[in-house]
């Protein structure tokens, strides 16, 4: 994957997990993100999401457009 940053650890850091989705996003308009992470189990396939919010000072709306608008690629082993 040449011009992108990125990086995996050693399969069995993944504990039988996988990530299947990774999203951030702005609330509301204001200094607030909201970041949501899925796992698949791969050895029972259920997935698992959650979410966390958090509350961000001295950011400008720029920087909150640099960390929203970052694609992420999710690497398989």
């Amino acid at each position: 994957m040449e011009g992108k940053d990125y990086f995996t650890l050693d399969e069995k850091a993944y504990m039988g997990y996988r990530i299947t989705g990774f999203s951030v996003e702005q609330l509301e308009g204001k200094n607030v993100l909201k970041v949501t992470l899925s796992l698949k189990n791969l050895k029972n396939g259920f997935i698992y999401t959650s979410d966390r919010t958090t509350r961000c000072y001295c950011f400008s709306s720029d920087d909150f457009k640099k960390i929203i608008s970052t694609e992420m690629v999710l690497n398989s082993l």
